[in-house]
């Protein structure tokens, strides 16, 4: 993931919720965002995310005005449905930026529906 922005260049939008089922990208791409001047949030699961509600409540306690959202949230059980119907469920309500490291499977499929 490639990050050509920084913060100042955003008005209004501060703290970035990160969501992906892996930890390590999770850190990773907290890491870019520190480095572009955002302050992210680790969004984690107890249990998976059974509905997108349940994830915008998590993701609203954390005060995030943005979101990073990988596309594969269900392989290590961080919740019942995908990144991509997870932001399209939050068009209009929070700018929200999907990433996947499978794009060659997933665009034409899962990502496109």
């Amino acid at each position: 993931m490639s990050i050509s922005m920084n913060a100042s260049q955003i008005e209004g939008i501060n703290r970035v919720a990160v969501i992906d089922d892996e930890v390590a990208q999770a850190e990773l791409t907290s890491f870019k965002l520190e480095e572009a001047g955002f302050v992210p949030i680790i969004i984690e699961a107890s249990t998976p995310f059974a509905t997108h509600e349940e994830l915008t409540i998590a993701v609203r306690q954390t005060q995030a005005q943005g979101l990073v959202c990988d596309h594969r949230l269900t392989r290590h059980r961080f919740s019942q449905f995908n990144g991509a119907s997870y932001v399209a469920s939050l068009y209009g309500a929070l700018p929200s930026i999907l990433t996947t490291q499978y794009i060659e499977i997933d665009v034409d499929v899962s990502i496109r529906e």
